[in-house]
């Protein structure tokens, strides 16, 4: 009875079911270009607090020797260095949770800015009218702008003018201009 149901119906059912989810599930608008930028981190989350764990073992020592010497206001001093070292490392660390996402499709572009803080904001462009702008500031820094119809936005401020020319260069491929 199964050979039967197999020969007057080619496709099994489970391939009809993927067939069809597959067409449900097509995006309306395919993705053309995307791109995650991130700051560059020399330390991930981990290796900083190894390093700030360090530091404060190495602190409180010096600080023990001062106080054991009987010159305890040196170890204030020693306390409020790694305080200002941690904080530091702290800032550096929430500054690399910056991240900006790009996405182009055939009828937009939609750019994604979440910030340290966790606030997320969104610009879209229509493509036809995006002009991609590239200005060097100094010989590592530049300014890379979107804008289309009178809305225009920084993108990836946290990256090297070299990261930025390349990006310029991808998006300017993907628009299909020279």
């Amino acid at each position: 009875m199964k050979l039967e149901q197999n020969q007057h119906n080619p496709i099994p059912p489970r391939k009809k079911r993927a067939a069809f989810r597959g067409r449900q599930d097509a995006p309306a608008n395919p993705v053309l270009f995307a791109a995650v930028l991130t700051p560059n981190r020399s330390l991930n989350r981990d290796k900083i607090r190894l390093f700030t764990t360090l530091l404060g073992f190495i602190f409180c020592l010096g600080s023990g020797v001062f106080i054991l010497a009987g010159a305890w206001p040196i170890s204030g001093f020693f306390c409020l260095e790694f305080l200002v070292l941690y904080l530091a490392f702290r800032a550096c660390d929430r500054q690399g949770n910056v991240k900006e996402t790009v996405s182009l499709g055939h009828d937009i572009l939609t750019v994604e800015r979440i910030t340290a803080d966790g606030r997320k904001t969104t610009w879209q462009f229509q493509p036809y009218w995006l002009q991609i702008g590239l200005r060097q500031e100094t010989c590592s820094r530049g300014y890379l702008t979107l804008s289309s119809r009178g809305k225009s936005m920084q993108l990836g401020s946290f990256l090297s003018l070299t990261e930025q020319r390349s990006l310029a260069q991808a998006l300017e491929q993907a628009l299909r201009r020279p």
